[in-house]
């Protein structure tokens, strides 16, 4: 409904309920998106790069690929080529270890508009078409639809081959069509994006008049609701309309009003492309000063996309060496040196394997986030790497501990016995709660909630730290700071 703040303050009070780490960076994410509609850049930047320093466990790879998408974005908007292709290489080999199934719908879209800002639209298509499939309400359909008729716009302007534009614009005109006339979608970000797209398109066919119906009333959806993007595309598709219907020398006017409004340089990237048609309404009203300041603009704009093209080559170079570190991202966490989930998924098969019966205890932070809010990530890294070392310590020979992510932990205790694990972790539990922690102010103090589960088969490892992530959440919600066993 376009109130972002509001919509910010709920996603802040959800994250302090959430019951775990992939479901509070989910949230956060969600946050730092209402951050750029409101223009806030930054803060959904830093909002980012912390989601990204979570690690690379399999439980957060959707909401780690959101935020390298969103940087990306940032990287872009910096002129920082080089930079965001790194970042997108990474970005596009963790969405191909997702499942392809609705649940990653948002992030396999999210990354698709990506691809589509950073000048690849052959290669968003192939992403929102995978989006199309996993969408299931008519109002996501009909977002995807809406971006695929954007994306197919700046592919016919990519290209001159006279069959390929032809072949682009009908594609879009398509897309847009199924949003306007869809009967069960009205949803007011896609309808505006279609109908300022479909716009264009159809200016580029040479029905004009449809255009300008388009063009109008997408402009008023769009100033309704604060939608930048889709008002300079509707500006640019009523200018062209006008001109191309009445010689209106107003349309320089809409034409100038969408370069003011046009804040990124994937949105300047739309009346960049209409500069022939303005600079020809420019001389023929006789404005022949302004017009000679466009070239010189064009002239530059030019020098600046060559330079960002010499960039990305480079940059596609070591493409191929990213992708194998990436592959052969590393079985411990770097933050603390503890074991993740990659190694943990080989290790319980393992000891499972005649060695049962075996515990395995999800510790949580109780409060942890406060660390963070108030006192500033690297105090909260301080406090996490605290914690991996208090359990490494706390642990007998032959057990194992981890970092699931965030503020969770996981203890694997071998051999043993329901309640002479019960003993091991009620005084690792009181242990937490008496820690002085590094860099807090003296009498500050955690405390933590256990989830445990018992396997004694191998074929337990496949589920055994979501149950106990599960009954982790019963510990939270229970009160916090006690232990509950499956």
């Amino acid at each position: 409904m376009g109130d972002f703040q509001q919509a910010i303050d709920l996603y802040t009070a959800a994250e302090d309920e959430a019951a775990s780490v992939s479901e509070r960076l989910f949230l956060s994410m969600r946050r730092a998106y209402c951050l750029i509609d409101l223009g806030q850049m930054q803060p959904a930047v830093e909002i980012a790069r912390a989601v990204v320093a979570e690690g690379r466990e399999d439980d957060i790879l959707p909401e780690v690929c959101d935020a390298l998408g969103l940087l990306v974005d940032d990287h872009m908007n910096n002129s920082r080529v080089a930079d965001a292709t790194r970042l997108l290489a990474e970005a596009r080999y963790l969405l191909d270890q997702l499942p392809d199934d609705p649940s990653v719908y948002q992030v396999v879209h999210n990354l698709a508009v990506t691809y589509e800002r950073c000048d690849f639209p052959a290669a968003a298509l192939e992403l929102l078409e995978r989006a199309l499939r996993l969408a299931e309400s008519s109002d996501d359909k009909a977002f995807v639809l809406s971006n695929m008729a954007a994306t197919h716009h700046l592919a016919m302007m990519d290209t001159q081959d006279p069959a390929e534009r032809t072949r682009q614009i009908e594609a879009g005109i398509r897309a847009a069509s199924d949003v306007i006339d869809s009967p069960e979608s009205k949803e007011v970000v896609s309808l505006a994006g279609a109908l300022a797209h479909r716009a264009v398109l159809l200016n580029e066919r040479g029905d004009h008049e449809q255009a300008l119906r388009d063009a109008l009333l997408g402009r008023e959806l769009a100033a309704e609701h604060g939608l930048n993007t889709e008002l300079v595309v509707s500006l640019i598709g009523e200018a062209t309309a006008r001109w191309n219907l009445f010689r209106d020398p107003d349309c320089v006017d809409l034409l100038d009003q969408a370069w003011t409004i046009a804040a990124n340089p994937w949105i300047r990237r739309f009346p960049a492309a209409a500069w022939r048609m303005h600079l020809e309404a420019l001389w023929e009203t006789g404005r022949y000063e302004e017009a000679r300041e466009m070239m010189v603009r064009r002239q530059d704009e030019l020098e600046r996309s060559v330079q960002r093209e010499r960039a990305g080559r480079l940059a596609h170079v070591h493409l191929g060496v990213e992708h194998h570190h990436t592959e052969r991202m590393s079985e411990t966490d770097p933050l603390t040196g503890l074991y993740n989930r990659r190694h943990l998924a080989v290790l319980l098969p393992l000891v499972l394997d005649g060695h049962g019966p075996v515990c395995v205890a999800v510790f949580d932070l109780d409060g942890f986030k406060e660390v963070n809010d108030e006192f500033s990530y690297e105090q909260g890294d301080r406090v996490l790497q605290q914690m991996g070392r208090l359990l490494t310590q706390s642990c007998r020979s032959g057990d194992c501990v981890g970092r699931l992510g965030g503020d969770e932990f996981v203890m694997v205790l071998c051999q043993i016995t329901p309640s002479d694990a019960r003993l091991v972790l009620e005084r690792v539990r009181e242990l937490i709660a008496a820690t002085e922690w590094d860099g807090m102010p003296e009498a500050f103090r955690l405390t933590s909630s256990v989830g445990v589960a018992i396997g004694t088969v191998v074929a337990d490892s496949r589920h055994i730290i979501a149950d106990a992530s599960s009954v982790l959440r019963q510990a939270k919600r229970a009160g916090r700071n006690q232990i509950v066993f499956c």
